[in-house]
C-alpha cells in the first residue's frame, strides 16, 4: 500500500483470495506434517491442546475457545494452523496484543481473576463475542481448552466439548474425506465447492502504510477491508507527527470496540520500523537540470539541513 493508487481495494482483494485459498488447504495433512516434526517428547501443555486442533478437524467444529493469561497454549494452538478461528480469552490486553498477528488467533480480553467456578459465565460471553464478530456459526461444535485448578491453560490444561447458540444450518453435506487419499496440501472438489465456506479467514493481511494511508478516512477503508497487521514506516519524520498516527488508528480501533461492547479492540496488530535508510532519495535543488560533460567528475554530498 506504500505505493499503491488503491490501498483499500488492493487489500479487499488480498483478503478474498486468501478466504478462497483457505478453503483449499488440506488442514489434516498440514497438522500431521508440524506434530510429525515437532520434536518429542513434547510437553505436557502442548500434547494436550495440540488435540484441541486435531479435535477441531475431526468435529467439523466451528470455533476453538482457549483460556490463556499469558498466551503460552494459544501459540501452541496456533502452531498447528488450525482449520476454525481460535478465540483466545486473557485478562492480559499485552497478551491480546501479542496474539492479534498470530494465524487465527482473535484475542478476547475479559475481566476475570480466572477462578474455575467462573469458567460457565466466561464461556457463555465468549460464544457470545464468537457470534457477534462472526467467528463461529450457530449451533456449531466448539473445543474449549481451559485450565483445571483455574479457567487459565498456563500450567495445566484440560480439551472438552460446547455447543455455540442456535440452530444449526440444515445443510447436508456430501462429502466423503474417508475414502480419499490426498498426497497434496490443496485439494479442491466438488464437495468443497459446495459446502459452505470456513466461518472466518485465519491468515492475516500485513499492509505496510505510506504517509498516504495515515489519515483516519485511509485508516478506516483499510480497516473494513479487511487489514489485521498494520505496518508503519516510521524511518523519517518527528516523535510527534508518528505519534499522533498510531493514536488515530488506536482511536478508530477503541471506537470499533465500544460500538461492539467491548472497551478494548484487538483486531489490529502493530509493526513498526522506526530505523531506516537514512538517505532514500534524492532530488535537485528546485529541480532545475544540470548540464554533464563527458569524462567530468561528479561528487554527490549528503547536504542534510544545510539544503535549501
Amino acid at each position: 500500500t506504500a505505493n499503491g493508487a488503491f490501498p483499500a481495494d488492493a487489500v479487499r482483494i488480498m483478503s478474498r483470495i486468501v478466504a478462497d485459498a483457505e478453503v483449499g488447504c488440506n488442514f489434516e495433512q498440514g497438522y500431521t506434517f508440524v506434530r510429525d516434526f515437532t520434536p518429542k517428547p513434547m510437553s505436557t501443555l502442548e500434547s494436550i491442546v495440540s488435540s484441541a486442533a486435531q479435535s477441531a478437524l475431526d468435529l467439523r467444529a466451528g470455533l476453538i475457545v482457549v483460556f490463556t493469561n499469558y498466551g503460552r497454549s494459544s501459540r501452541l494452538v496456533s502452531k498447528y494452523k488450525p482449520p476454525v478461528p481460535v478465540l483466545l480469552v486473557t485478562p492480559n490486553a499485552r497478551t491480546a496484543r501479542q496474539h492479534a498477528s498470530r494465524f487465527a488467533c482473535y484475542p478476547m480480553v475479559v475481566e476475570s481473576d480466572g477462578a474455575i467456578d467462573k469458567l460457565d459465565y466466561l464461556l457463555r460471553d465468549a460464544l457470545e463475542y464468537a457470534q457477534k464478530h462472526q467467528l463461529c456459526p450457530d449451533g456449531s461444535e466448539v473445543v474449549v481448552a481451559h485450565g483445571t485448578n483455574e479457567v487459565w491453560t498456563d500450567v495445566n490444561a484440560v480439551v472438552e466439548f460446547a455447543l455455540s447458540p442456535g440452530e444449526a444450518s440444515p445443510f447436508i453435506s456430501a462429502r466423503r474425506d474417508e475414502l480419499v487419499s490426498s498426497y497434496s496440501c490443496t485439494r479442491i472438489s466438488l464437495p468443497n465447492v459446495l459446502d459452505p465456506a470456513m466461518p472466518f479467514r485465519k491468515t492475516k493481511i500485513v499492509c505496510t502504510m505510506g504517509p498516504k494511508c495515515w489519515s483516519e478516512e485511509g485508516l478506516g477503508g483499510l480497516l473494513d477491508a479487511g487489514m489485521t497487521i498494520a505496518r508503519f514506516n516510521f524511518s523519517h519524520g518527528d516523535h510527534a507527527g508518528q505519534g499522533a498516527v498510531l493514536e488515530r488508528l488506536r482511536a478508530l480501533c477503541e471506537a470499533r470496540a465500544a460500538a461492539g461492547g467491548r472497551e478494548v479492540s484487538p483486531e489490529v496488530a502493530y509493526m513498526l520500523d522506526t530505523k531506516g535508510p537514512e538517505i532514500r532519495t534524492a532530488m535537485l535543488r528546485d529541480h532545475q537540470a544540470i548540464s554533464l560533460e563527458a569524462g567530468q567528475s561528479v561528487v554527490v554530498e549528503a547536504v542534510g539541513a544545510a539544503y535549501t
